[in-house]
């Protein structure tokens, strides 16, 4: 980089020397203030006696000359005079466009100074520095011009350096976006020099940005991040993914727009969900194999929260639902079985029964509901002919009874239930057949009747036989309401005198 240039200074005007305060040194403050109040009435006084003279009289006195002039092709104005042996004078006119040309060069010269301004507050000299130090030369050649009066030159010379600036101008732009990329990749890359020379010359260019300012920031945490992301890295080779995660948590809160440990923390987490996985798919098949079939459900689940497209869980979890259900299977099927060894058939036909509402493929299942529905029927009907023996005194009843008796009897593996459901038939059976004697009593003046057996009249004491089973005795008296008397005899009952008499009148 080359030095830089001095500040453009316009040409063309002398600049005023302030007096040296040492000459006055020697003088009090007061002394000096007498001095020039005592000398300025004079001096005033003199001045403008001069002024008359230069004003009234000098004009008169001076030979008028006789101008030719003529102009020259860079703006310059040539004059010939005939007055006496003096130098040539310029004529008005020709003042005149040499005034214009002049403020032309000045005008351009201000656009100059505040293009130079604004670029060296932007640093200029330092991202642009060849454009920039060819148009300070270039300005130079237009002060040269400028202080040998040919203003036409110096103002095309200022034009051309107010181009070049305007073109530098220009590309600020550009290379503040190149130095913004530029600042953003050494961020990335953790380069802190490079960065933050990067965000130093955008800065430069333009101080209020905000993604110049937060990369300068960032810059500043580079080593930091550095430091933490070398840490991590050392840790992940150790196998310590937890405390490798920990330290690209603390860069993340850092620097949050920093991506160069993103694959590695990505992986990191993908490392420990594998571990996690493993641990909860091994806890869920050892809960398997012991039969703690919620256990394996809920670590299988947990498995799947964590990879939830993975294969091996929806089969796990499979595995469990089906070794709950064979479970549940042979756990009925137990007991089935077992109520089927106690003769409780009717619970061995409701359980086999809820197996094939599950699972209608069960052939066991099937073949048990046969056999124990079979059983729970038999069973059923000889407790209720056992419990109502008088139901045997008819005729079709008692046949029934028989044949049930006898298919009970054909049974080859007979439980002690079964054994004695026909025993116990086989007694009613006996007794359904052998008569019982009973005894009516009456007041000789109702007339009884038993239903289906025989008209007995009056009576005082009646004595009969009659067969198990249900009756009824109907006694009438003319002048009194009928009465109805109902009664069962069984078998090795011995009934008490059963009374049949009208005794309400009409």
């Amino acid at each position: 980089m080359t030095d830089k240039p001095d500040k453009i200074i316009p040409a063309g005007f002398e600049q005023i020397e302030p007096a040296d305060p040492a000459l006055s040194a020697d003088f009090a403050p007061q002394e000096q203030a007498q001095v020039s109040n005592r000398w300025i009435p004079p001096l005033l006084t003199g001045l403008m006696i001069i002024a008359a003279i230069v004003f009234f009289w000098l004009p008169d006195a001076v030979e008028k000359p006789t101008i030719d002039a003529t102009t020259t092709s860079n703006g310059e104005v040539s004059t010939t005079s005939t007055a006496g042996a003096g130098e040539p004078e310029r004529s008005p006119w020709a003042e005149a466009q040499a005034a214009k040309i002049r403020k032309e060069a000045q005008d351009v010269l201000g656009q100059l100074l505040d293009l130079q301004f604004e670029l060296e507050e932007q640093g200029a000299p330092d991202w642009a520095t060849d454009a920039y130090n060819a148009a300070l030369e270039t300005a130079a050649l237009a002060d040269e011009s400028y202080r040998a009066k040919d203003f036409a030159v110096a103002r095309d010379h200022y034009s051309d350096a107010v181009t070049a600036m305007s073109s530098v101008r220009d590309s600020a732009d550009q290379i503040f976006a190149d130095a913004i990329s530029q600042g953003q990749v050494a961020l990335n890359e953790l380069n802190a020099q490079g960065a933050r020379e990067a965000f130093a010359l955008a800065l430069r260019i333009n101080p209020i940005d905000n993604d110049a300012i937060a990369g300068s920031a960032r810059a500043n945490n580079i080593e930091q991040v550095l430091a933490l992301v070398q840490q991590a890295d050392i840790l992940y080779q150790r196998g310590d993914l937890l405390e490798a995660k920990e330290r690209l948590l603390v860069v993340r809160r850092l620097d949050p727009e920093y991506t160069g440990a993103t694959a590695t923390l990505a992986t990191i987490e993908d490392e420990l969900i594998s571990r996690r996985f493993n641990t909860a798919m091994s806890a869920g098949y050892e809960a398997l194999n012991a039969g703690n079939f919620d256990r394996a459900e809920k670590q299988f689940r947990v498995a799947a929260g964590l990879r939830p497209q993975a294969g091996e869980v929806q089969t796990a979890l499979r595995e469990a639902q089906d070794s709950r259900a064979l479970r549940a299977i042979e756990s009925a099927r137990a007991t089935a079985e077992k109520a089927e060894s106690e003769e409780q058939w009717q619970k061995a036909l409701d359980t086999y029964e809820g197996l094939l509402r599950q699972d209608n493929s069960l052939v066991f299942a099937r073949v048990g509901q046969i056999k124990a529905g079979a059983r729970a029927t038999l069973d059923r009907d000889l407790g209720a002919a056992i419990e109502s023996p008088e139901r045997l005194a008819d005729s079709r009843a008692y046949e029934a009874a028989r044949i049930l008796f006898r298919d009970a009897s054909t049974i080859g593996d007979k439980g002690p239930i079964l054994q004695q459901q026909i025993a116990a038939l086989a007694g009613i059976l006996e007794d359904a057949i052998k008569p019982q004697r009973i005894e009516l009593r009456s007041d000789k003046q109702t007339a009884v009747t038993l239903r289906k057996v025989a008209v007995l009249g009056t009576f005082e004491s009646h004595s009969l036989t009659l067969k198990p089973g249900t009756y009824v005795a109907v006694g009438s008296r003319p002048g009194y309401r009928d009465v109805r008397r109902e009664f069962t005899v069984r078998a090795g009952n011995n009934l008490e005198p059963i009374i049949v008499q009208c005794t309400e009148s009409i």
